[in-house]
């Protein structure tokens, strides 16, 4: 009986021993993840595209920009559901060097812009978690450029990491009608604004004053209109009425010749060069 009750007793620890160290290492599999030092992405360049566009819709542009042996090195690719939920459809390489991060939208309507934006902040937030920055630069075409706006005037904070350079790219911020816009390309005033440039001209003191911005425009010159066959001129850099007195620079770049549409303009070897040249300025 002896053997016995130290066998049953050798039995009951070798269970409890197995089951602490079960849970342990369960707990341990539960824990986050603590990003390496290679694990950060260090100045990241953030690319938003427009309203119907999906995450594919920089392809092309980020691959041409790399092939041109910019820094960058690697795109990271996130996609946001319609309840808000961040969907990350890879995973940075621990060789990444200031990554390509392109958001993308369930809903990219129209309608949607300011909820993308709110998103787009915990998009930021949610990465820095998994791989830690304090700066980064961003890129948004058509509506892209107004969810980022968006976001500068409203939900980003001093304690969020900071944006250092804005590049805008055939984006309406007053509208894409004739209504609110017309050929005038010195002005000083919209013909009409909008309600959505009103809204940011109001906000405009909200706007960081060490931002780098560069508005892009694309001009297809015809039937003596300026235009990208979707987004006036006139809208396009109508971001003068409220971000060129709000920044520390701001520049503007009108897009002439072969493909200026606006569909056309990211895969557009013009834009592609400003765009490498304004990001990368103090990196070449």
């Amino acid at each position: 009986m002896k053997m016995n009750f130290k066998g049953l007793a050798l039995v009951l620890i070798t269970l409890l021993a197995t089951s602490y160290f079960g849970i342990r290492f369960y707990q341990q599999q539960q824990l986050p993840k603590v990003p390496t030092e290679e694990q950060t992405a260090k100045n990241p360049v953030f690319l938003i595209p427009g309203t119907n566009a999906t995450n594919k819709r920089f392809n092309s542009f980020t691959e041409s920009l790399m092939e041109e042996q910019v820094t960058s090195n690697t795109v990271l690719k996130i996609q946001v559901k319609k309840d808000g939920g961040i969907h990350y459809l890879n995973q940075l390489k621990k060789s990444s060097e200031r990554p390509f991060i392109v958001v993308g939208f369930e809903d990219n309507t129209e309608k949607a812009v300011d909820i993308e934006a709110k998103w787009f902040q915990n998009v930021v937030l949610d990465v820095k978690k998994k791989y830690p920055f304090s700066t980064f630069d961003a890129v948004g075409h058509s509506n892209g450029g107004l969810v980022l706006a968006t976001y500068l005037e409203n939900y980003q904070t001093t304690s969020n990491p900071q944006m250092n350079r804005l590049i805008t790219i055939a984006t309406p911020f007053n509208d894409t009608t004739a209504e609110y816009n017309d050929n005038n390309l010195a002005f000083t005033e919209v013909k009409k604004a909008s309600h959505l440039l009103t809204n940011f001209i109001e906000k405009q003191t909200q706007l960081p004053s060490s931002l780098k911005v560069l508005a892009i425009a694309g001009d297809q010159e015809k039937n003596e209109t300026h235009s990208d066959g979707v987004v006036p001129v006139q809208s396009a850099l109508a971001s003068r009425l409220f971000i060129k007195k709000q920044v520390a620079s701001y520049q503007e770049s009108i897009i002439t010749g072969k493909q200026t549409g606006h569909s056309d303009l990211l895969d557009n070897s013009k834009v592609q060069k400003q765009v490498k040249a304004f990001i990368y300025q103090d990196e070449n």
